[in-house]
């Protein structure tokens, strides 16, 4: 019932930044809609997840600052980084 290899299996990886100063953000989340799923990154500011090849929506959102969604096909693994903007409502 079940296959393995039935879908190939991809990393998303990258790391999440501060646009003003480059700061690492912590706990930031990436998260993938189509698969109600998602990480947050480490303290490094580094994230990475794998999941089937496809194409999903990314969403990229740390409090206090601007989401970022982003719509990708992940065909093979890919490093993405996101640099993200504090938002003017605090």
């Amino acid at each position: 019932f079940f296959k393995v290899n039935a879908q190939d299996k991809v990393t998303l990886s990258g790391s999440l930044k501060d646009t003003a100063n480059g700061e690492d953000l912590i706990g930031a989340t990436v998260y993938i809609r189509e698969l109600s799923t998602g990480v947050a990154s480490n303290v490094y500011g580094f994230y990475s997840i794998t999941i089937p090849s496809g194409s999903y929506t990314i969403v990229v959102s740390y409090m206090g600052y601007e989401t970022i969604t982003k719509e990708i096909n992940l065909s093979k693994s890919l490093t993405l980084d996101f640099k993200l903007n504090a938002s003017a409502t605090q």
